[in-house]
C-alpha cells in the first residue's frame, strides 16, 4: 500500500480509536444505563475489521479498469460484512448467559456509522480519480 491508499484508511482508524477510547473511559456511564462495555467493545472492534477488509475490497476493484472487477468487489464485500456481523450476532445470542440488547443495538448503529464512512471513502477516491 502506498501513502495516499494509507490515507483513505485513516478516517475508520481515528472513529475506531476514539470510540474504543469513550468505552474504555465511560465504563461507568455505561453501566449507568446498563450497557455491556466488553460487548460494545468487541462489536467495534469486529465492525471495524469487517469494514476495513470491505473497504480494501472495494479500492482494489476501483483501482482497476475493468467495471465487473469492481462490482464484483462491493458484492463479496457486502456478502462478507452481511455474513460475519449476522454470524457473531447469532453467536453471541446463542452463548450469552444474558443478552445486553442494547449494546446489540449500538453495534448495530456503528455499523451504519463505519459504512457511512467507508461509502464517503469511496466517493473521495471517486473525485481524486476524476481530478487525475
Amino acid at each position: 500500500m502506498n501513502a495516499q491508499t494509507n490515507k483513505l484508511y485513516l478516517p475508520l482508524l481515528a472513529f475506531f480509536a476514539v470510540l474504543n477510547c469513550f468505552f474504555l473511559l465511560g465504563k461507568n456511564l455505561l453501566l449507568k444505563y446498563g450497557i455491556n462495555q466488553d460487548v460494545l467493545i468487541v462489536g467495534n472492534l469486529l465492525v471495524f475489521f469487517v469494514t476495513i477488509v470491505s473497504l480494501f475490497f472495494h479500492i482494489k476493484g476501483f483501482r482497476n479498469n475493468n467495471a465487473q472487477v469492481f462490482l464484483r468487489g462491493v458484492y463479496a464485500s457486502l456478502m462478507i460484512k452481511m455474513i460475519v456481523v449476522a454470524a457473531a450476532v447469532l453467536i453471541y445470542a446463542s452463548t450469552a448467559a444474558k443478552l445486553n440488547r442494547p449494546a446489540v443495538y449500538i453495534s448495530m448503529g456503528l455499523y451504519f456509522i463505519y459504512s457511512f464512512i467507508e461509502v464517503r471513502t469511496i466517493f473521495r477516491l471517486m473525485k481524486q480519480r476524476k481530478s487525475e
